[in-house]
């Protein structure tokens, strides 16, 4: 590959780098809320069958959870409006592009989060020939990638 291939590669990269960024930010407020749906499970409400009770720190468990949930739950709809864009323009640009398993790998790593190791495996790639194949990968897809995350080719390539 040559310079400009090499620079088109880095710059793909790094949109890419930026779209799973917000992928995996969704994922992981996702996680989040799950996990505090799961311990909200645990928790149990006061009794008002029996006598006086002392109220206890953990008397607002729930309420806490809940609105802890809310929180989170409102936050992932917010960055969702926020990334769909972007990501549904990621999608669109591999969708485009003319090699699908490129576009394939690209996709596994970029988007769904899978190590190149993974990708090679499920390609029938060693690692190596997977890194080989990463950046003619990439430089195709800076081809279909938006215009708007394109950078100026240096004068100095």
């Amino acid at each position: 590959m040559g310079d400009i291939e090499t620079w088109h590669a880095d710059q793909a990269a790094a949109y890419l780098d930026d779209i799973r960024g917000k992928t995996m930010r969704l994922k992981s407020l996702a996680m989040a809320i799950e996990s505090n749906r799961e311990t909200a499970d645990g928790l149990k409400s006061m009794d008002y069958s029996r006598g006086p009770v002392s109220v206890t720190a953990s008397d607002d468990a729930i309420p806490d959870a809940v609105d802890s949930i809310d929180r989170l739950t409102a936050r992932l709809e917010e960055m969702r409006d926020e990334c769909r864009a972007d990501i549904d323009a990621a999608h669109r640009a591999l969708d485009s592009m003319g090699n699908s398993m490129y576009a394939a790998i690209l996709e596994m790593h970029y988007l769904c989060g899978e190590p190149w190791h993974a990708c090679a495996e499920a390609f029938g790639y060693s690692k190596r020939g997977m890194m080989n194949l990463r950046p003619k990968a990439l430089s195709e897809f800076y081809g279909v990638m938006p215009e708007t995350r394109r950078f100026e080719i240096p004068s100095v390539i």
